[in-house]
């Protein structure tokens, strides 16, 4: 949303910036090459606009890149600190069960 109302107010004010500064009409037999002019200045604006986009797309691009990684290394911690949860369950299990089974040669 941002980028397209940053592009239209580029265009905005690129249309605006382009005025005639002929208010008396001395200018008035060269208005159709002014047309022609400002017609192919235009796009010249389009080319520096589609730099930062470019540039905005590639950050887009990385930022969501760089989320799914980090996505991912929270979840491999989360799997890792479950396994490790099962691991040492099993070890007081483990544990529990010598010890009763010491408990048990004793008596």
């Amino acid at each position: 949303m941002e980028k397209v109302q940053l592009s239209d107010r580029t265009r905005l004010r690129n249309d605006k910036l382009w005025l005639t500064l002929d208010w008396g009409g001395l200018l008035d037999p060269l208005a159709s090459q002014q047309v022609i002019e400002d017609s192919l200045g235009k796009p010249g604006i389009e080319n520096y606009m589609a730099i930062p986009d470019e540039v905005w797309d590639i950050k887009e691009s990385q930022r969501d890149r760089t989320y799914e990684i980090d996505q991912f290394a929270v979840e491999q911690d989360k799997y890792i600190a479950e396994e490790k949860v099962v691991v040492g369950l099993v070890k007081l299990a483990i544990q529990k069960a010598t010890d009763e089974y010491v408990l048990a040669v004793k008596l």
